[in-house]
């Protein structure tokens, strides 16, 4: 068993494929089934994870890891920076909007130039595509906070009891 001594230190990039793994699954269901109600669960992961560690005896090292709670701040680092990123942006387009709304005595003057309705173009979609990974922070945070609760619950499935106790459960 020598070469399982290091498996808490596999596990979260484990947790890291079965993330990706997990949402693109879910990701395929939903396109693949638009008009039927479609319910993915996984715990079998979270069950495996939780039995390996214990019969390994590798849970303190796990815990000592602190990875679930290193995660939950990457996550929340990368939103707050997303959220910066997202009001600059917005910032941008409103400040184009309003440098080129066209007062009541300019009425014969152009509106924008090709180059300046290019720029708003790019502001707009560079703000969509930071919505659309705003969502994907969400719902990786969101998988990893049910896979951490998984893992925990099934970690009690698993729990040694102390042998000097005698009672069995």
């Amino acid at each position: 068993n020598k070469h399982l001594n290091n498996f808490f230190l596999l596990v979260p990039v484990a947790c890291l494929g079965w993330l990706d793994a997990t949402l693109e699954a879910k990701e395929g269901k939903k396109t693949q089934n638009r008009n039927e109600e479609v319910y993915y669960v996984d715990d079998g992961f979270a069950m495996g994870v939780a039995f390996i560690l214990s019969i390994l005896d590798q849970n303190e090292k796990f815990d000592n890891l602190r990875w679930f709670d290193e995660i939950g701040r990457k996550f929340a680092t990368d939103k707050t920076l997303l959220m910066l990123k997202k009001s600059e942006e917005e910032s941008k387009l409103f400040a184009s909007a309003t440098k080129n709304k066209p007062s009541t005595f300019s009425f014969f003057r152009s509106s924008k130039s090709k180059r300046e309705q290019e720029d708003d173009d790019n502001d707009a979609e560079e703000l969509s595509t930071i919505k659309e990974t705003e969502h994907r922070i969400e719902m990786q945070k969101y998988e990893m906070e049910v896979l951490f609760f998984s893992i925990k619950s099934a970690r009690i499935f698993f729990r040694q009891q102390n042998k000097t106790s005698s009672v069995p459960y």
